[in-house]
């Protein structure tokens, strides 16, 4: 079940526990609108007792199954939430490997390819320095290759290597 799918289980729930918390808190009765000809015990003691009896049962009833069911939406809801946030900063942390494992090679290039992954993770402070640490060395690495690249060709255009 996902997150979206969870949250508004959450919010489907809320409003009869507050109505059911509300019905509770005002013990508030239902009207029973009645004629004589068609109730003749309408009005007396007995009736009343069992409607105001009966409505309390299954109000505190209905509130008491709402209640339960929070705590076990709530746990499924953080165990989804941990979740995610676990598979985030695997691909976090497997992209940071994958970015040093190029630069150690020197595929300076397949790196800043790489580093731009990064653009579509939420990242924490700590998780964006270590990125423009990278991104850094990315970027020293490229002008060290290019400036190798034109020292090689400016010597051999001057014909100085052999």
């Amino acid at each position: 079940m996902k997150i979206p799918q969870i949250t508004s289980q959450i919010a489907l729930l809320m409003p009869g526990v507050l109505l059911g918390l509300l019905l509770i808190a005002c013990k508030k009765q239902p009207e029973i609108s009645a004629t004589p000809e068609s109730s003749p015990l309408v009005g007396t003691n007995r009736v009343d007792t069992v409607i105001t009896t009966n409505v309390d049962t299954n109000v505190t009833h209905s509130l008491t199954q709402a209640l339960q069911t929070i705590p076990e939406v709530s746990s499924n809801v953080t165990a989804q939430v941990k979740e995610a946030a676990d598979a985030a900063n695997q691909r976090f942390l497997s992209l940071v490997l994958e970015v040093q494992d190029f630069i150690k090679q020197n595929k300076f290039a397949e790196a800043g390819q790489r580093l731009t992954e990064f653009s579509k993770i939420s990242l924490t402070p700590d998780q964006q320095q270590l990125v423009n640490q990278l991104k850094a060395d990315v970027e020293k690495g490229l002008t060290n290759q290019v400036g190798q690249a034109m020292q090689q060709g400016l010597s051999n255009i001057l014909g100085g290597a052999k």
